[in-house]
């Protein structure tokens, strides 16, 4: 994880953005639950960037899965497709990244894709509790 990352800084300004969410949008989420959940994910992708593997890209489907969870009042099943295609589209964009950020590589349609796949797949959870 890079020195400058600053997680509790994370945290607090994940935590005013999702008491925003909450005020407006009238949730009952906990705003610094959702900021703990939010900059959790942020970290396991860090180690599953760095250092691959299946055991860390898994743990990185879990880490959203309990924040899409948490934050739409749903199961964690009901939105593991969402978290497993997010995840992927993560993937796909740090290998376009380490590929030098081509606008025309095909990996930008490909993350396109899975972000699509990502919020259907949500919004399907979503609307279905």
């Amino acid at each position: 994880m890079p020195a400058e990352n600053d997680p509790a800084a994370c945290r607090a300004v994940m935590q005013r953005f999702y008491s925003l969410v909450g005020r407006h949008q009238a949730e009952r989420f906990d705003p610094a639950v959702a900021a703990e959940l939010e900059v959790e994910w942020w970290r396991v992708h860090r180690e599953h960037q760095h250092h691959g593997g299946d055991e860390r890209a898994n743990a990185l489907v879990d880490a959203l899965a309990r924040l899409y969870a948490y934050v739409y009042g749903v199961t964690e099943e009901s939105v593991h497709r969402a978290a497993q295609q997010r995840a992927l589209a993560m993937d796909i964009s740090d290998d376009w990244i380490a590929k030098g950020c081509d606008p025309g590589s095909p990996l930008v349609d490909e993350e396109r894709a899975a972000l699509v796949r990502s919020y259907a797949a949500l919004l399907s959870a979503v609307h279905r509790s």
